[in-house]
């Protein structure tokens, strides 16, 4: 694993901009990967940059880094969070299939109600049924944050 010291002999990071900037091209690194990362090589292997920027930063590698906007490309520092799995889950988009467009309600025909439900620590939760789709709507974010989901969890992308 490339370290903190290899990282700051090398590279340069910018926190207002994101830039990583290795020091012999004096250009930013990365290209984007498929999902919106941006991947550089460095001894023939390829890193994720938002990894390499928290280790230049904190000497250390987390299990997971939260891009809290959900930009992957954006690497400013504010942007970035140390979390794991299940703290980056709780700040995800609404799934692009969601026929809501709200995280966890979707309508159920046999109950002729919208269901309310929340997955917390690998466990589903339902919220209750309601013949309302605001007040099942109201019900999944009063979960989020009751549970802690992080405030741009369930965005529109």
């Amino acid at each position: 694993m490339i370290t903190q010291e290899y990282l700051r002999e090398h590279f340069t990071y910018k926190p207002k901009s994101g830039l990583f900037v290795r020091h012999s091209t004096n250009r930013p690194t990365g290209s984007p990967h498929p999902k919106g990362h941006l991947l550089t090589t460095i001894k023939s292997k390829q890193y994720y940059v938002h990894r390499l920027i928290w280790c230049w930063l904190h000497g250390y590698y987390p299990e997971q880094i939260d891009h809290e906007d959900g930009n992957p490309s954006n690497n400013r520092q504010a942007n970035l969070r140390a979390t794991d799995n299940i703290g980056n889950s709780q700040n995800s988009a609404v799934y692009s299939t969601s026929k809501t467009r709200i995280s966890g309600v979707v309508w159920t025909p046999n109950m002729l109600a919208w269901q309310a439900r929340i997955c917390v620590s690998y466990k589903q939760i339902n919220l209750g049924f309601f013949k309302d789709f605001f007040e099942a709507c109201c019900a999944r974010k009063s979960a989020e944050l009751h549970y802690g989901f992080h405030k741009n969890h369930g965005r529109q992308i």
